[in-house]
């Protein structure tokens, strides 16, 4: 059958409605390789029950199979002639095994379809891998750092096909094999409005502002405890100065003013009030005050030293551990 004759017929499915263009895609794929449909949904089955879970589905999976096989990853049917499915379907297992190492870092990095903000972020992660093959310790630190800008920045939010191509090209004219993965490849490219992969102290200031439950909260405390297996480990954000001291009662009994209350009660759920803990950690820490947790003998590394744990000393608190927080993060970025 020529490929004008199957587009026509594709347009539409059997009952005669409109197919959504990830679904004609998905099936001119199927209609010239026969096992294409099984594998493909057999491996979304797989990705999806990693860690967490995941909801990747056909969209994914075929605007990755056109990121590692054509030139271009735009979901058009154009992309999809015979030859580049004949290329999927010979390199299936290595599109496969990729996207499977793929997923597998990122549920390493505790992220789960609850806090991936963008799911086009993980192509150039599959494409690095397929055509890098082996992880190092320094790739997978450079790759965590990439997932987590490009999605606080919002980079693959507008013109993202344009973003996915420019990163792309930029891959290709390294020696992948060889350098492995840096962050610093995307120094010099620019996207939509402007944006780009640069960390300056404007962006680590607005990090610092994140609230507790926030995808991009997690991605920053990720950072910052990456020693944390959170593959293996269930690990929850939580408060430094528990919730329940926050209410406007107890505040008030400490002799703090109105107008602090209401900026103590915004505080306490930013980042430089929160940690990261594992499941048995959190639950011993329960609304047990801070200084009776340290007292206790328990230990955050971020935990700033010469400073009251009290309650009524929560500003200087506050502030001393947003500096060490931002220290921190200066030296995992590089910023000068």
């Amino acid at each position: 059958m020529s490929e004008i004759k199957l587009r026509k017929i594709l347009v539409v499915n059997d009952g005669g409605k409109k197919l959504e263009k990830s679904d004609l895609l998905f099936s001119t794929i199927v209609s010239i390789w026969e096992q294409g449909r099984e594998e493909i949904e057999d491996l979304i089955n797989i990705i999806n029950k990693k860690g967490q879970g995941f909801n990747f589905d056909n969209d994914f999976i075929m605007r990755t199979c056109l990121y590692l096989m054509c030139p271009s990853s735009e979901l058009k049917i154009e992309n999809l002639g015979s030859a580049n499915i004949k290329a999927i379907k010979d390199n299936w297992e290595n599109i496969k095994n990729s996207i499977i190492k793929a997923i597998d870092l990122l549920n390493c990095f505790g992220f789960c379809s609850g806090n991936l903000v963008s799911k086009n972020v993980a192509i150039p992660v599959i494409y690095y891998i397929y055509k890098r093959g082996k992880l190092n310790d320094e790739s997978i630190s450079e790759l965590r750092k990439y997932l987590i800008i490009a999605q606080v920045k919002q980079l693959f939010g507008a013109a993202g096909n344009s973003a996915l191509a420019k990163i792309k090209k930029e891959l290709n004219s390294h020696k992948l094999r060889k350098e492995g993965f840096k962050l610093s490849y995307f120094n010099e490219l620019k996207f939509v409005a402007q944006r780009d992969f640069s960390v300056n102290e404007d962006l680590l200031e607005m990090f610092l502002t994140y609230n507790k439950g926030s995808p991009y909260a997690f991605m920053i405390l990720s950072l910052l405890y990456s020693e944390i297996k959170m593959n293996e480990v269930p690990c929850y954000q939580e408060r430094m100065h528990k919730y329940a001291k926050f209410n406007t009662k107890n505040l008030k009994s400490l002799g703090i003013k109105e107008e602090k209350i209401i900026e103590w009660q915004k505080m306490k759920d930013k980042l430089p009030n929160l940690q990261l803990l594992v499941g048995i950690a959190n639950k011993s820490k329960k609304d047990m005050d801070l200084e009776e947790w340290f007292n206790k003998g328990n230990i955050d590394k971020y935990l700033p030293r010469k400073v009251s744990y009290k309650l009524v000393d929560f500003e200087k608190f506050y502030e001393k551990r947003k500096d060490l927080l931002k220290d921190e993060l200066k030296k995992i970025f590089d910023v000068k």
